[in-house]
């Protein structure tokens, strides 16, 4: 095996791939040393006592043990002593992209593709540092190229298709590359068919990419194989609540919420019960009903339009007085809503209820209730009319 392959096998083993939020990230190091210089013929070599070897073992060493400034100072070293070999500007790229020092990264990096325009560790790390800086074009030269020459490794692929989500620096933004994108994913995922964040982030592709279906069944394999990922369940809720599946949605969000807080999922859970209860006020199940507008109400108690539903539901329950507070706590919190003939509706229907309870006197007072609020209602004033003929006008 030769050293450059080693090299690229100790930075490809040793690739993170980190996951915040929705947004997967570009690799961070470490991303190993290769082995020491190969012995030749040196360049011109400066009054050094050391050798470029020396140097070299000694960058390791301080690397090892976390001093990463004399690391760099010794690279530099053995690779002014051996101009000819990769193995110095390559590790010094490497230390100097895990001290943040990106461009004299890249300068070592592009001495290493001078040497050997081959160098599969320098293409790759090359591509890793434009990533961090936001330059995805050249990212992505960087990596099909490591491709072309045989670099055909899962880091490649994953950092190829994060590569391909982004479109004038914007992530999913208008005219990204989703085919691309999702043609790496999937070749990351022929190799790790297990990599929960390979399948989330192929969804989030899907999703933004048109394909509704694809981003579903891509999301709930994401949760199934981590069941601790929030952005999963919490799109997949999303996802549920445009589908109108409002069963789903509850469910996605609900655990979404109860993995992190902190995820925007108030809105959607709430909006997903008053879903879920207009289908069950809708099938005149207003029990079912009740509760998810109760449900929608104490994520959300300024939802105006859930406390018109819960009314209505407490209506169909026979809940009346419960009804009119709810409207009228509507009204109160917005005026403009055209809800007298709600509560006028609720009244009369009360006042049927009393009526056939025997009380007639009190079935009269919310009958004039109705009219009041809705003084052309014939059918109260019908019935209001009967009590007042029949035992209402009674003697005694």
């Amino acid at each position: 095996m030769t050293t450059l392959r080693r090299a690229f096998i100790a930075a490809a083993a040793a690739l993170c791939i980190a996951h915040v939020r929705s947004s997967a990230q570009p690799p961070v190091g470490p991303f190993g040393v290769s082995p020491p210089p190969r012995g030749g013929a040196a360049g011109a070599q400066a009054a050094d006592p050391l050798s470029a070897e020396s140097h070299f073992r000694l960058g390791v060493q301080y690397r090892a043990d976390g001093d990463l400034g004399k690391s760099a100072e010794q690279f530099r070293a053995a690779a002014a002593l051996r101009r000819s070999d990769p193995a110095a500007p390559l590790n010094l790229g490497i230390v100097c992209a895990e001290m943040g020092e990106l461009d004299e990264a890249q300068e070592a990096f592009a001495r290493v593709l001078e040497i050997d325009p081959g160098s599969l560790p320098a293409l790759f790390n090359r591509g890793v540092i434009f990533m961090r800086q936001g330059k995805q074009a050249e990212a992505i030269a960087s990596f099909e190229k490591a491709l072309l020459l045989g670099g055909n490794s899962v880091p490649v692929h994953y950092n190829l298709a994060v590569c391909y989500e982004y479109a004038n620096g914007v992530r999913y933004g208008p005219g990204f590359q989703a085919a691309k994108s999702a043609v790496h994913y999937r070749k990351v995922l022929d190799s790790q068919p297990d990599n929960a964040i390979a399948r989330f982030n192929l969804g989030m592709v899907c999703l933004h990419g048109g394909d509704a279906a694809g981003a579903e069944q891509e999301l709930r394999k994401a949760f199934e194989l981590d069941p601790a990922l929030a952005d999963a369940a919490y799109q997949l809720g999303i996802l549920m609540l445009r589908k109108k599946s409002y069963h789903s949605a509850v469910r996605y969000l609900r655990e979404a919420r109860g993995i992190d807080p902190s995820l925007a999922a108030a809105g959607p859970l709430a909006d997903a019960h008053v879903g879920l209860g207009l289908f069950y006020l809708d099938n005149a199940d207003f029990e079912s009903a009740k509760k998810n507008f109760d449900e929608a109400l104490s994520i959300d108690p300024s939802r105006t339009q859930a406390l018109v539903h819960l009314g209505r539901a407490q209506r169909g329950l026979g809940d009346y007085p419960g009804a009119v507070r709810s409207f009228t706590t509507a009204m109160g919190a917005d005026e403009s809503l055209p809800l007298k003939g709600e509560l006028a509706e609720t009244y009369a229907s009360w006042g049927g209820d009393l009526a056939r309870g025997g009380a007639h006197a009190d079935a009269a007072a919310k009958f004039e209730d109705a009219l009041r609020l809705r003084p052309d209602d014939r059918e109260s004033m019908k019935r209001l009319a009967a009590l007042y003929r029949g035992p209402l006008g009674s003697p005694g």
